[in-house]
């Protein structure tokens, strides 16, 4: 890795404006793609959605990874870095700006659907309710289903459900 004066690698400084541009550009508008994808789908089924879910933001990671090899940034600040050393250009800014604001799309998107999800929870779960014994959980690793009642026996059963957020 070749270093400038400043510290920065210098694979990043050769970047030019044209080449944020174009890798940029690409970014915001294959993630915009996925958001509609991802929208369209909650309008038609909110739980089918929830149980594929990593389809639309799985890729998300792989758009950025992408990005930030193309532009040579092995870190969020290098790829910060680029746009700072070329703020001058009022394209780099507007991109800069909707770059944002497609990520700011997404955040929001993503609360509302939370939002839906834990007042639909809130609905179906109280104290005092059966547990739900044929619902259907699937593991993560595997992929195989099985359903609440399999954990069940007679002793008591306490259950931690963690949510992973990338």
């Amino acid at each position: 890795m070749n270093m400038d004066k400043t510290g920065s690698d210098s694979a990043v400084n050769d970047i030019d404006k044209d080449a944020i541009h174009i890798v940029v550009r690409e970014t915001i508008d294959k993630t915009q793609q996925l958001l509609q994808k991802a929208k369209d789908q909650v309008e038609k089924s909110l739980d089918i959605f929830v149980s594929t879910a990593a389809q639309y933001l799985g890729p998300v990671i792989g758009i950025y990874a992408s990005t930030f090899t193309r532009l040579n940034c092995s870190s969020i600040d290098e790829f910060l870095d680029l746009f700072k050393r070329h703020f001058n250009d009022m394209g780099v800014q507007d991109l800069y700006d909707e770059l944002i604001e497609s990520e700011s799309d997404w955040d929001t998107w993503l609360k509302t659907i939370d939002s839906r999800l834990k007042e639909q929870v809130a609905s179906e779960i109280a104290v005092g309710i059966p547990a739900p014994l044929n619902l259907t959980l699937t593991d993560a690793k595997t992929s195989q289903q099985c359903s609440l009642q399999d954990f069940v026996s007679e002793e008591s059963l306490v259950m931690v459900f963690l949510r992973h957020s990338a």
